[in-house]
């Protein structure tokens, strides 16, 4: 990717590969200016008032007193940065002041989609990995959806270019063309609004485009059920991969594992041998979203498990417990393959599995229900998934129909009872003479 070097009031900015860029407008030719040359985008006091305003690589720097001192900007009482008009010096380049001079808007490509990953790295940390992994897959499907419609490559696109109809058809492109739920579209749509609100913030003069795009509300779609395994099904799949291979070991110390902590898949995928405790008290530490960190002790057997497939592993601190052949962490495709090869072969023995929609968030969901019908409130139960608030939590009582019937069973039933048909007079006369 091409790396674009700026200047603005004598000051160098760092450069930056064009990712999406913001143009508010084309260069006008300059005979005077050789393709080779090297061009000083340096804004003029007439663009400012124009309404473009700093540059968007400045922008992305607003966070540092020492680059705002240096290129004449300071933070207001609310902390807001203004620019001195008195800073701004005169455009070097005559093509560019006589476009300024007849009203026409002037060219300022800047990166800010980098920036926008970058600062979601630096601030978020390790927690938000599975965060960028999400932007990054909508980025790359609109990208190539936008390619795909009008020829015009990623590197190419300006911000004007996501307006709000391409998106909306990029949004239908997934229901309709790639078969995704309409909670993967909500998926995509958050990231796209994520980067909107950054780049709102870091180029006022886009909020026509980014208003127009955030004002695109997440579809609604009906909740269903929640699905669960009993425990019968879920013995039947556990007892299902082949102990004697070495990844019939490894899926069915997963599977177990899986199941006795409610972990996510991803929570499973990133586990590693300094995450596991055997020494004193059999648990593993988990690392789920928001950060959270949890402790879940482990049964007997999911440890004696876990404790022999140690010892076929990596033993390096942060080597996978799960490890693919290649030894590196198992993606989630590869955790959900191998249940449903597991589910496979249990319905041989559990005909109840067969047509059942059966994911590894299906073994956490079990988890939480066989924890609520052993009697376990629901405040522990938030605090063994790692949910966020216990009403997250109220899903699994809405669930269980059980619970359901026994409440129904201290209320009795307000309609007549069922009576007994009584035959009358003639019926028996006529049953007598045959």
């Amino acid at each position: 990717m091409a790396c674009l070097a700026r200047t603005w009031n004598g000051v160098k900015l760092p450069e930056q590969p064009s990712f999406v860029s913001v143009e508010c407008g084309q260069k006008p030719p300059d005979p005077e200016f050789a393709p080779g040359d090297a061009y000083d985008d340096t804004i003029s006091q007439r663009e400012r008032c124009a309404g473009h305003g700093v540059p968007i690589a400045v922008v992305g720097d607003l966070d540092d007193p020492s680059r705002l001192a240096g290129i004449g900007i300071e933070r207001d009482q609310k902390g807001i940065a203004r620019g001195h008009e008195n800073a701004l010096p005169k455009h070097r380049n005559p093509a560019v002041r006589h476009a300024a001079a007849q009203g026409q808007p002037v060219g300022n490509r800047a990166s800010i989609g980098p920036d926008h990953f970058a600062r979601l790295c630096v601030e978020r940390d390790y927690a938000v990995a599975r965060t960028v992994e999400s932007y990054r897959d909508a980025f790359e499907l609109l990208f190539g959806f936008i390619e795909q419609s009008t020829g015009k490559p990623a590197a190419a696109l300006q911000l004007a270019d996501l307006d709000a109809p391409v998106v909306l058809d990029f949004l239908d492109h997934l229901e309709t063309s790639r078969g995704n739920s309409v909670r993967t579209r909500n998926a995509r749509l958050a990231a796209i609004h994520s980067f909107m609100r950054y780049a709102a913030v870091r180029d006022p003069a886009s909020l026509p485009v980014t208003g127009r795009v955030l004002a695109i509300p997440a579809k609604r779609f009906d909740r269903p059920v929640l699905g669960y395994l009993s425990r019968e099904q879920i013995a039947a799949i556990l007892a299902t991969p082949d102990r004697r291979t070495w990844s019939g070991q490894r899926d069915a110390v997963m599977l177990a594992t899986t199941y006795n902590t409610g972990a996510r898949v991803s929570e499973i995928t990133a586990l590693q041998r300094r995450n596991v405790l055997l020494d004193r008290q059999s648990a593993v530490h988990l690392h789920g979203k928001g950060r959270k960190e949890r402790v879940i002790p482990l049964w007997r057997n999911t440890a004696t498990g876990l404790r022999a497939w140690l010892d076929k592993i990596n033993d390096a601190p942060d080597a996978p417990v799960f490890p693919s052949r290649s030894g590196a962490p198992m993606s989630r495709s590869g955790v959900r393959d191998r249940l449903d090869r597991a589910v496979a072969v249990a319905e041989q023995e559990c005909p109840s599995l067969r047509g059942q929609h059966i994911s590894p968030h299906t073994l956490r969901h079990s988890t939480a229900m066989h924890l609520l019908q052993s009697g376990t409130d629901l405040a522990t139960i938030a605090l063994w998934l790692g949910h966020s608030s216990p009403a997250v939590t109220h899903q699994y009582l809405e669930a269980d129909l059980a619970a359901k019937e026994a409440v129904l069973q201290h209320l009795d039933d307000p309609s007549p009872a069922p009576t007994r048909f009584q035959p009358g007079d003639r019926l028996l006369a006529f049953l007598q003479d045959l």
